[in-house]
């Protein structure tokens, strides 16, 4: 049995956009010598969740989601529509931000959960790594 949000509300995306925006940590600021870009990794990792959730994976289609859909085009953080190879070529690079920000949400889970002794540890596997316990 599958458990999803399967609201037909055009503002269900909308405010998914919004509650992972809640939970965004900046990362630290690093100096840069050449001109800054455009677009927040934010903004493109809020893209990626709606890839997903919408199914729209290739770069035309995002393009035209994008064009069409200015509300979410905003509430992603775009002050304009990005080209429309740019989205495809931006969240291919986002493998070590998108593992940092979900490492961090985990850390934030554990710290609001309480825990027994009596419960077995919380940990972690993505198929690439060994079990990597969260917490001690």
């Amino acid at each position: 049995m599958s458990i999803e949000n399967c609201s037909d509300s055009p503002d269900a995306l909308l405010s998914l956009i919004e509650e992972i925006k809640l939970c965004y940590q900046e990362p630290p600021a690093t100096r840069r010598h050449c001109r800054q870009p455009d677009f927040s990794e934010q903004s493109f990792l809020l893209l990626a969740i709606v890839t997903v959730v919408s199914k729209t994976f290739s770069d035309s289609e995002l393009h035209r989601l994008l064009l069409h859909d200015k509300e979410l085009c905003t509430a992603l953080g775009f002050s304009r529509v990005p080209h429309r190879t740019r989205p495809g070529k931006r969240l291919k690079s986002l493998r070590e931000t998108a593992e940092q920000q979900i490492a961090h949400l985990g850390k934030t889970i554990l710290a609001e959960v309480d825990t027994l002794e009596s419960q077995s540890a919380v940990s972690a596997i993505d198929g690439r790594k060994e079990i990597i316990p969260l917490a001690a």
